[in-house]
Protein backbone atom coordinates (compact mmCIF):
# COMPACT_ATOMS: atom_id res chain seq x y z
CA UNK A 1 0.00 0.00 0.00
CA UNK A 2 1.30 3.33 -0.49
CA UNK A 3 -0.58 6.85 0.53
CA UNK A 4 -0.82 9.42 -1.66
CA UNK A 5 -2.73 12.86 -0.16
CA UNK A 6 -4.92 11.07 1.34
CA UNK A 7 -5.94 8.29 -1.11
CA UNK A 8 -4.11 4.66 -0.23
CA UNK A 9 -3.03 2.39 -3.68
CA UNK A 10 -3.01 -1.27 -3.39
CA UNK A 11 -0.44 -2.75 -6.42
CA UNK A 12 -1.12 -6.38 -6.68
CA UNK A 13 -1.43 -9.11 -9.32
CA UNK A 14 -4.36 -9.55 -10.73
CA UNK A 15 -6.81 -12.22 -10.42
CA UNK A 16 -8.64 -13.76 -13.63
CA UNK A 17 -12.13 -11.63 -12.19
CA UNK A 18 -10.07 -8.86 -12.06
CA UNK A 19 -9.04 -9.07 -15.81
CA UNK A 20 -12.02 -7.28 -17.44
CA UNK A 21 -10.66 -4.28 -15.49
CA UNK A 22 -7.67 -4.50 -16.72
CA UNK A 23 -9.33 -4.92 -20.28
CA UNK A 24 -12.01 -2.01 -20.13
CA UNK A 25 -8.57 0.40 -19.21
CA UNK A 26 -6.53 -0.82 -21.62
CA UNK A 27 -9.17 -0.19 -24.40
CA UNK A 28 -9.93 3.45 -22.64
CA UNK A 29 -6.17 4.41 -23.02
CA UNK A 30 -4.96 2.55 -26.49
CA UNK A 31 -7.78 2.51 -28.09
CA UNK A 32 -10.24 5.36 -27.05
CA UNK A 33 -7.55 7.67 -26.46
CA UNK A 34 -4.28 6.75 -28.96
CA UNK A 35 -6.63 5.17 -31.18
CA UNK A 36 -4.84 1.90 -31.37
CA UNK A 37 -6.85 -0.82 -33.24
CA UNK A 38 -8.90 -3.30 -31.04
CA UNK A 39 -7.45 -6.30 -32.54
CA UNK A 40 -4.27 -5.11 -32.63
CA UNK A 41 -4.80 -4.21 -28.22
CA UNK A 42 -5.60 -7.86 -27.43
CA UNK A 43 -3.28 -10.37 -28.49
CA UNK A 44 -2.18 -13.97 -27.29
CA UNK A 45 0.43 -12.38 -25.18
CA UNK A 46 -1.98 -11.78 -22.47
CA UNK A 47 -3.16 -15.17 -21.77
CA UNK A 48 0.34 -16.96 -22.27
CA UNK A 49 1.34 -19.15 -19.42
CA UNK A 50 4.15 -16.80 -17.78
CA UNK A 51 2.17 -13.97 -18.61
CA UNK A 52 1.00 -12.28 -15.49
CA UNK A 53 -1.29 -8.90 -15.29
CA UNK A 54 -0.88 -6.23 -12.55
CA UNK A 55 -2.50 -3.50 -11.30
CA UNK A 56 -2.89 -0.42 -8.74
CA UNK A 57 -6.23 -0.03 -7.42
CA UNK A 58 -7.63 2.42 -5.16
CA UNK A 59 -10.16 0.29 -3.44
CA UNK A 60 -11.92 -1.10 -6.10
CA UNK A 61 -11.23 0.67 -8.76
CA UNK A 62 -8.14 0.41 -11.11
CA UNK A 63 -6.12 2.83 -11.50
CA UNK A 64 -3.41 1.25 -13.56
CA UNK A 65 -2.43 -1.77 -15.49
CA UNK A 66 0.30 -3.81 -17.08
CA UNK A 67 1.61 -6.78 -18.30
CA UNK A 68 4.67 -8.86 -17.48
CA UNK A 69 6.03 -11.59 -19.72
CA UNK A 70 8.62 -14.41 -19.64
CA UNK A 71 8.59 -13.76 -16.02
CA UNK A 72 10.47 -17.16 -15.41
CA UNK A 73 13.25 -16.35 -18.36
CA UNK A 74 16.40 -13.86 -17.88
CA UNK A 75 15.02 -11.50 -20.22
CA UNK A 76 11.51 -10.30 -19.11
CA UNK A 77 9.22 -7.96 -20.72
CA UNK A 78 6.65 -5.10 -19.76
CA UNK A 79 3.62 -4.23 -21.92
CA UNK A 80 0.76 -2.55 -22.29
CA UNK A 81 1.15 -0.23 -19.30
CA UNK A 82 -1.26 2.24 -18.96
CA UNK A 83 -2.57 4.65 -16.36
CA UNK A 84 -6.16 5.54 -16.18
CA UNK A 85 -6.22 9.56 -17.70
CA UNK A 86 -7.93 11.61 -14.41
CA UNK A 87 -4.55 9.69 -12.87
CA UNK A 88 -1.71 10.61 -14.56
CA UNK A 89 0.96 12.68 -13.46
CA UNK A 90 0.31 11.71 -9.66
CA UNK A 91 2.39 9.10 -8.88
CA UNK A 92 0.72 6.15 -10.14
CA UNK A 93 2.91 5.03 -13.04
CA UNK A 94 6.39 5.41 -10.75
CA UNK A 95 4.17 3.28 -8.10
CA UNK A 96 3.00 0.56 -10.88
CA UNK A 97 6.80 0.36 -12.17
CA UNK A 98 8.56 -0.16 -8.73
CA UNK A 99 6.28 -2.77 -7.92
CA UNK A 100 6.50 -4.63 -10.86
CA UNK A 101 10.45 -4.90 -10.59
CA UNK A 102 10.06 -5.86 -7.00
CA UNK A 103 7.15 -8.91 -8.78
CA UNK A 104 10.02 -9.64 -10.94
CA UNK A 105 12.68 -10.01 -8.29
CA UNK A 106 10.42 -12.40 -6.45
CA UNK A 107 10.74 -14.63 -9.44
CA UNK A 108 15.32 -14.62 -9.04
CA UNK A 109 16.85 -17.19 -8.20
CA UNK A 110 19.80 -16.60 -5.55
CA UNK A 111 22.09 -14.16 -7.23
CA UNK A 112 20.53 -14.33 -10.68
CA UNK A 113 20.27 -11.06 -12.68
CA UNK A 114 17.13 -10.39 -14.73
CA UNK A 115 16.78 -7.71 -17.56
CA UNK A 116 13.75 -5.75 -17.85
CA UNK A 117 13.23 -4.53 -21.30
CA UNK A 118 9.80 -2.60 -23.16
CA UNK A 119 8.97 -0.41 -25.62
CA UNK A 120 8.26 2.87 -24.48
CA UNK A 121 6.40 5.44 -25.89
CA UNK A 122 8.72 7.69 -27.26
CA UNK A 123 7.48 10.91 -25.69
CA UNK A 124 7.47 9.14 -22.22
CA UNK A 125 11.08 8.00 -22.50
CA UNK A 126 11.83 10.61 -19.62
CA UNK A 127 9.81 9.18 -17.43
CA UNK A 128 11.14 5.56 -17.51
CA UNK A 129 14.88 7.22 -17.71
CA UNK A 130 13.89 8.71 -14.17
CA UNK A 131 12.80 5.21 -13.23
CA UNK A 132 16.26 4.22 -13.61
CA UNK A 133 15.34 2.42 -17.34
CA UNK A 134 18.05 3.50 -20.51
CA UNK A 135 17.47 3.35 -24.31
CA UNK A 136 18.78 0.19 -25.86
CA UNK A 137 19.57 2.30 -28.63
CA UNK A 138 18.69 5.34 -30.85
CA UNK A 139 16.33 3.58 -33.29
CA UNK A 140 12.72 5.01 -32.53
CA UNK A 141 10.23 2.72 -34.71
CA UNK A 142 6.56 3.01 -35.47
CA UNK A 143 4.09 0.86 -34.05
CA UNK A 144 0.43 1.72 -34.68
CA UNK A 145 1.32 5.06 -35.30
CA UNK A 146 2.92 6.15 -32.23
CA UNK A 147 6.45 6.39 -31.96
CA UNK A 148 8.31 3.77 -29.59
CA UNK A 149 12.01 3.54 -28.39
CA UNK A 150 13.19 -0.23 -26.59
CA UNK A 151 14.72 0.51 -22.85
CA UNK A 152 16.01 -1.97 -20.34
CA UNK A 153 16.86 -1.87 -16.48
CA UNK A 154 19.03 -4.83 -14.75
CA UNK A 155 17.46 -5.84 -11.54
Amino acid sequence: YRLYGDVFMEYRILKSEEMEKAFALREEVFVDEQKVPLEYEIDKKDSLEDTIHVGVFEGDELLATARIMNINKDIVYFGRACVKKSRRGKGVGKFLFINMEETVKKFKKGNEKKTIRFSAQYHAMTFYEMLGYTKDNDDIFVEVGIEHISMSKIV
